[in-house]
């Protein structure tokens, strides 16, 4: 993990809080996919993930 943190996305504290909006959406019952979870990640970073991101 240590040796990729120059080419992730996120970064830790982005990452915690992704993770927390999809157990979020879990628990409400909204269907996980790329389209909901790449605009989510586009306004944590400020870039768009890749088609083979998610």
């Amino acid at each position: 993990r240590a040796a990729h943190m120059t080419s992730q996305l996120l970064n830790e504290p982005q990452e915690k809080i992704l993770i927390s909006w999809i157990k979020f959406l879990g628990v409400t019952g909204i269907p996980l996919s790329k389209y909901t979870i790449a605009p989510k990640v586009t306004s944590l970073c400020g870039c768009k993930p890749s088609c083979c991101w998610i």
